[in-house]
């Protein structure tokens, strides 16, 4: 379970990459992929809570779980902020990125 959380949580890294991408480049937002960026992030979020909940866990897991959990309510803070084809705040985002990126290299190495 915890290498789906990880492969999901990869295409959450993917698609926010391209999130950020097009907000810097084009300063416009993609409700449409900031959607399938925040469903993908839920549905890893419950495979990585699923498997500690069933034993699988270390303390390098509990605590990506802890980033993601804040990174997830900084992404859905971002989301409810959204202004119509206005890209977000990017001081927010740098927060939201650096937890999930954060998170997403501890659920790594504890897999590892």
């Amino acid at each position: 379970m915890l290498i789906s959380a990880s492969l999901l949580f990869n295409f959450v890294v993917l698609t926010g990459l391209a999130m950020v991408y097009t907000g810097l480049r084009h300063h416009r937002s993609m409700p449409w992929l900031g959607i399938a960026h925040g469903l993908m992030a839920v549905a890893g979020f419950s495979l990585l809570m699923l498997a500690i909940f069933n034993g699988t866990s270390s303390k390098l897991i509990n605590f990506a779980a802890l980033m993601f959990f804040l990174a997830l309510t900084g992404g859905g803070l971002l989301f409810a902020l959204r202004e119509r084809d206005a890209p977000p705040s990017m001081p927010l985002v740098t927060i939201h990125a650096v937890l999930a990126l954060t998170g997403f290299g501890l659920l790594l190495a504890g897999v590892a």
